[in-house]
């Protein structure tokens, strides 16, 4: 694949782990090494990025979560008036 904007993080790994085994075999002579090395410096830059944004939104999500499970404030609440109150307990004996 050569436009690497439209890979996903998985392809993008496995073409860098494709281009490290070349590389370490020897596969690619020194002409090629070049455009490989290049290559897989453009992969690292879209996994770093795809993770980096996965990040953001991890942690979007996980402060969304803790907004709504927060507490409410006592002070978010109206105030308690007489007819809030129970009811009188006559059989009290004091």
């Amino acid at each position: 694949m050569s436009d690497t904007q439209d890979m996903t993080y998985g392809q993008a790994a496995e073409r860098l782990d494709h281009i490290l085994r070349s590389i370490e075999g020897g596969q690619a002579d020194i002409d090629e090494l070049s455009k490989l090395v290049d290559e897989a410096s453009g992969l690292v830059k879209l996994c770093r990025d795809k993770i980096t944004a996965a990040e953001v939104q991890v942690t979007k999500i996980a402060a969304d979560l803790t907004q709504e499970a927060a507490p409410q404030s006592f002070s978010d609440a109206p105030p308690l008036t007489d007819a809030d109150a129970p009811p009188p307990d006559d059989d009290i004996p004091f």
